[in-house]
């Protein structure tokens, strides 16, 4: 069940960033966007899921319409497995 929930994790770690470096960051900086001087590479990333998603449905993008909720919900999953595998190290183990 370990090995899963980290394999899980793992993979759900490396999507967003994946989608972010190839699909978000250069459509943002294609379209002149997501400019973060002195900014982590979190609050960066965050800022280009926004406006990513945001120039997508001006320009009826869907391709990266598409990107942008995939990673929004893989972020939202990725707190999900982490409060599981919390819970299971302390409740269960």
């Amino acid at each position: 069940m370990e090995f899963l929930l980290v394999f899980i994790t793992i993979i759900f770690i490396i999507l967003p960033i994946l989608i972010w470096i190839l699909a978000l960051r250069p459509y943002c900086r294609k379209h002149r966007q997501g400019y973060t001087p002195g900014a982590t590479a979190h609050i960066t990333l965050w800022i280009d899921w926004q406006h990513a998603r945001e120039m997508a449905k001006k320009r009826g993008d869907k391709w990266i319409v598409f990107l942008s909720s995939v990673f929004f919900v893989n972020s939202i999953l990725i707190f999900a497995l982490i409060a599981i595998s919390w819970a299971y190290a302390i409740f269960i183990s």
